[in-house]
């Protein structure tokens, strides 16, 4: 199985030939013309997660390709095969096994308003939980770590990350850092993980995931 990151939340998942898109958003513009992908799963309605463009380019290029998500979004496409899920749902998906958690979008003040969110573990390995701090409870191999957001600060990232002890981190998130503020990130980060045994890896194109 092999993780592609692109930028800002947006990744691709391979297996057997086979393609997941996880949160093709409008702050991701690196995202390529791809063939072979079976599903696209958005995690909620933000647009830097939920880009009608680049979802109706992978649509046009995949015919067949399924949309998951809540039904909020669901209602919203009206492009392709879909298929709606809340919180606590499981869904087969070609080679992948897809499971959902938590169910709202982390807060950035008091007074936000409620917005549904998706977090989702594929295959039991790799763990997105969109803009949240949601554990899957559930032992996680790769997990994709937020670093940056208005809705949220480092001290809840790093007690998220301490929770999940996942054996690879990833940085997500962070379209909206400039390129020193990443590098910055990137120092940091790594002292957290070797405290609990992790690997933090900013991956260079694609990474291979064993088992």
């Amino acid at each position: 199985m092999k993780l592609t990151k692109y930028e800002h939340a947006c990744f691709t998942i391979e297996k057997e030939g086979k393609l997941i898109v996880v949160d093709p958003g409008n702050l991701t513009t690196d995202l390529p013309l791809l063939d072979n992908v079976i599903g696209i799963v958005v995690t909620h309605e933000h647009q830097d997660h939920f880009d009608i463009k680049n979802i109706q380019q992978l649509v046009s290029n995949n015919p067949g390709v399924i949309v998951v998500s809540h039904t909020g979004i669901i209602e919203k496409i009206k492009l392709t095969p879909s298929k709606s899920v809340e919180a606590g749902d499981s869904l087969e998906l070609g080679p992948f096994v897809l499971e959902f958690f938590g169910g709202e979008h982390q807060k950035p003040f008091e007074d936000s308003p409620v917005m549904k969110n998706l977090g989702v573990l594929i295959d039991e390995k790799v763990y997105h939980s969109g803009d949240s701090f949601v554990s899957p409870s559930k032992q996680v191999q790769v997990l994709l770590l937020p670093v940056s957001g208005s809705w949220m600060k480092a001290s809840m990232a790093r007690d998220y990350l301490y929770k999940i002890k996942p054996s690879i981190a990833i940085p997500t998130h962070d379209a909206i850092l400039s390129e020193v503020g990443k590098e910055q990130v990137d120092k940091y980060w790594p002292l957290h993980c070797d405290n609990i045994g992790t690997t933090y890896v900013r991956p260079n194109g694609s990474i291979d995931i064993d088992g």
